[in-house]
Parts: C-alpha cells; structure tokens; sequence
C-alpha cells in the first residue's frame, strides 16, 4: 500500500496493509513480557490466542 501513487484508502492493498499492521501492533503490545505478565494483563490476548 505504501508504495502506491495515488493512497487509496479504499483499496483492497490497504485494507490488508491495515490488518497487518493491527496484527502486528498486537504482536509488539506484549514483547517484552514474561508469561506472567501476559496472563496476569493481558487475558483477552490469552483467551484470543487459546495460550
């Protein structure tokens, strides 16, 4: 979607490029923590994943 010229935000690229990147900002939410941590904070990314 990036590399596009003309930014459709409509577009098919996008809408994948925006899933990816909410994926990925899930992803980095949690880096760093110990399984504790994710247990004790973050139960909904427990339950979502079956962890």
């Amino acid at each position: 979607f990036e590399k596009r010229k003309d930014n459709d935000v409509e577009s098919p690229e996008f809408r994948a490029y925006q899933e990816a990147k909410r994926k990925h900002e899930q992803a980095m939410s949690v880096a760093g923590y110990g399984l504790a941590q994710i247990v004790a904070a973050k139960q909904d990314f427990v339950d979502r994943y079956q962890l």
